[in-house]
């Protein structure tokens, strides 16, 4: 047998590798190949033979005055296995958002960017997809030109009434003011279907929640519950009155994210006050910071400009880890950035396109915000938006430009 420090040799890695990772314990199986050191082991749990009697042992160090010859005994740390995370929708390859290789950009025409990325520059959410799908109770609200509702990667991820769904037709089952809202509302032409007829609400929604399902794109919730919240008509264009309306309809219907990829230089007071006091029932508004590169703490725009407690406000991330060269920033108005440079998601009629815009980074905030009231139901909208900004992984082209000066980190932010 050699000695113990040969013993030491073979065991400190593992007790190390311990350390460095946090744990205070971790289970590891010791495979005893000597069948007459089997009895140092008397006390570990046997798990069975595989050939040699294997032991699971929690704590390493026990093991080192033991004089085992490092031929003697196999170990292997019991790391955990599941089923593949990763989704296999075949546009997951040029989702840069979702996973920078720094090669995968997609071009508007088709084909990548040749402009070299910076890798593992993007929201890091392939490790939370194993553990939080998302919850159907979390409604996130797309407040925008609509959602087509019937899309083969967003259909399954819409939220539905149920009682208009199972109701009778042209009566307000529900009793909530509007006669059929099964998906959600249109307020652009004041009718039950909020079908997109322009692309951006689609577009938006799927980022959100399109289905992990081997077609198009994969949203950033697995599991989504997306209400259609239409009032810009297939021009993008709307007027405060309707977004009132869409926004009191997603409130007292059970949304608590709200995604406003829109805006406007007018400011309303009415809007800002409903919006603030719609914090109260736990409802968290994220808006896209707009695309003029302009400074809003300096030159608003609204809802962007509103300096509300339950109100996260995003720019956009480019492929190189830098703010893009359209998007609006403000040190003081400004929080975040997430992706929003030739972002790829769905399109009306089972179609996918590249659109860039403040748009597409607000829908991943959006995102992130609902799988974090997935995991922490009692969070307030306020804690929320400090996690987020306190766990921003810091990127130097957005020091003095947004509040966080980083980019969002959908783990960072998941963690207890």
């Amino acid at each position: 047998m050699k000695n113990l420090n040969a013993i030491k040799s073979k065991l400190l890695p593992f007790i190390a590798l311990t350390a460095i990772s946090g744990l205070a314990r971790a289970d590891y199986l010791v495979m005893v190949k000597d069948q007459g050191l089997v009895n140092h082991f008397e006390k570990e749990e046997f798990v069975g033979n595989f050939p040699h009697a294997t032991f699971k042992v929690n704590n390493l160090s026990s093991l080192l005055p033991y004089s085992l010859d490092d031929s003697a005994f196999v170990i292997d740390k019991n790391f955990e296995i599941s089923l593949s995370s990763t989704p296999t929708d075949p546009y997951m390859e040029v989702q840069w958002g979702i996973q920078n290789l720094g090669n995968n950009e997609p071009r508007r025409g088709g084909g990548r960017i040749p402009i070299p990325g910076v890798v593992g520059s993007d929201i890091n959410i392939l490790d939370v997809w194993r553990n939080n799908p998302g919850k159907k109770d979390v409604i996130v609200a797309v407040v925008d030109t609509g959602v087509d509702y019937k899309h083969e990667d967003l259909k399954e991820s819409m939220w539905t009434n149920q009682a208009e769904l199972n109701g009778l037709r042209g009566v307000d089952d529900d009793g909530n003011g509007y006669v059929d809202d099964i998906y959600g509302y249109n307020f652009s032409k004041n009718t039950s279907d909020p079908m997109d007829d322009n692309h951006h609400g689609t577009h938006v929604s799927g980022i959100i929640g399109a289905q992990h399902n081997s077609v198009g794109v994969a949203g950033v919730i697995q599991n989504a519950n997306i209400m259609a919240v239409k009032f810009m008509d297939k021009k993008g264009r709307g007027d405060l009155e309707k977004a009132l309306k869409a926004t009191k309809y997603a409130v007292e219907n059970g949304a608590t994210v709200i995604n406003n990829s829109w805006g406007s230089l007018g400011h309303s007071e009415i809007l800002e006050n409903y919006m603030k006091d719609a914090g109260k029932r736990g409802v968290v508004f994220v808006a896209a910071a707009g695309n003029n590169y302009k400074n809003l703490d300096e030159s608003p725009l609204y809802p962007a400009a509103f300096r509300i407690p339950n109100q996260i406000t995003v720019a956009a991330l480019n492929p190189e880890n830098r703010m893009t060269g359209f998007s609006c920033y403000g040190p003081l108005t400004v929080h975040i950035a997430a992706p929003g440079r030739n972002i790829i998601s769905t399109v009306p009629n089972n179609k996918y396109k590249v659109l860039s815009g403040t748009s597409m980074s607000a829908p991943y905030v959006a995102a992130a915000v609902a799988l974090y009231k997935a995991r922490f139901p009692e969070a307030t909208p306020d804690e929320i938006k400090t996690k987020m900004i306190e766990t921003a992984v810091h990127v130097p082209h957005f020091a003095g430009k947004t509040f966080s000066e980083g980019r969002l980190d959908v783990e960072n932010f998941l963690s207890p």
